[in-house]
């Protein structure tokens, strides 16, 4: 087996010193292992993996697994800078418990029942207003109709639908104050 310090000398002085050893193929082999060696490239672990490797240890690996690595390194760097770009540092991903509590969060029985006062004045208020004002509020908040939409299907100007959204909906406040 040769030793790696005899890859880098000519293969005539190696010949020397194993005198029965044929020169071509000595050659042959030698050149192959050089051609090998640049298809490989030493990467240190200890940087790669800097919790399992606590000093440098240093691996040949092809040219292949080396940009494997160097891409995953451009695109954790890449992620990085979006990251601080978009002021993006906290998430919800650390736990299933967070993102399930910020998302589907148990009302508590005082907010329940505040919920069902405010539909119930609401409902009153809006019943209390005139019925095309009632309707075109209802259209234009509850069915998210636009203000063009609700013209077309009343017959009427885009201006007075929006006119009478306006004034119903502040005779709505005012009554809902005095709730």
């Amino acid at each position: 087996m040769l030793k790696e310090s005899h890859c880098d000398a000519s293969p005539f002085s190696f010949a020397r010193k194993f005198p029965g050893v044929d020169r071509r193929l000595l050659f042959d082999l030698l050149t192959k292992q050089i051609e090998w060696r640049k298809n490989m490239k030493t990467i240190n672990l200890r940087v790669l993996y800097p919790d399992a490797y606590k000093s440098d240890y240093y691996v040949e690996v092809p040219n292949e697994v080396a940009e494997v690595f160097e891409t995953f390194e451009r695109m954790e760097k890449a992620y990085i800078q979006r990251v601080y770009y978009h002021k993006a540092y906290y998430t919800l991903d650390c736990s299933d418990e967070i993102e399930h509590s910020v998302v589907f969060r148990a009302l508590s029985p005082e907010e329940i029942y505040e919920r069902k006062l405010t539909k119930e004045q609401l409902h009153a208020a809006i019943s209390m207003l005139p019925d095309k004002q009632a309707k075109r509020i209802y259209a234009r908040y509850i069915l998210g109709m636009s203000n063009v939409e609700i013209a077309k299907a009343e017959g009427v100007s885009k201006a007075a639908i929006t006119y009478s959204i306006q004034r119903g909906m502040r005779e709505l406040a005012r009554r809902i104050k005095k709730f």
